[in-house]
């Protein structure tokens, strides 16, 4: 009966984790439309919500960690270092391995998910800024220059100055 009890808890938290990362995951899919709409009410909304839904998630890792632990325990796994939710699945008897292994593939699809539209976000937002100073450059004519120049550990290294803008006829 323990068992049971520690593997429903496991699974309840896990539940919970997995409905959190989908919930991120609808927040950057809202974000990438804000940042096309460039809807800075709508950023900053989302941006708290984020920051909430990522706090969530940091919370709920102590009590994860110590349901796995304690599933671990149960399984006659070690407790330390944590095991996977694999781990878990190949020693759980029926219907915990099917689940424990369909959460671990969840997770593992939703972190992929969150770092596709981390990195999307932040190539879009990279590429905006990067033409809007080019544009200003071009409207002010100062453009940034990379020049020769020694760094503070006294190494040779490119630094940044502004300066007119050139064309070059070498291509």
């Amino acid at each position: 009966m323990k068992m049971e009890t520690t593997m429903n808890e496991l699974m309840g938290l896990l539940d919970r984790h997995l409905a959190q990362y989908e919930s991120l995951v609808g927040l950057l899919d809202r974000e990438t439309e804000a940042l096309v709409k460039l809807d800075v009410d709508q950023l900053q909304e989302i941006s708290k919500a984020k920051e909430t839904e990522a706090l969530k998630i940091r919370l709920l890792i102590t009590p994860l960690t110590q349901a796995i632990q304690s599933a671990a325990g149960e399984l006659g796994l070690q407790e330390t270092p944590l095991p996977t939710l694999a781990e878990l699945a190949s020693r759980a008897g029926a219907p915990w391995a099917a689940r424990l292994h369909r959460c671990s593939l969840a997770l593992a699809r939703l972190k992929r998910a969150v770092e596709r539209g981390n990195e999307a976000n932040r190539n879009f937002i990279h590429e905006t800024l990067d033409l809007m100073s080019g544009s200003i450059a071009i409207l002010t004519g100062a453009v940034l220059l990379h020049q020769q120049g020694y760094m503070a550990n006294g190494q040779k290294g490119r630094t940044a100055a502004y300066g007119p803008a050139r064309l070059s006829r070498e291509v």
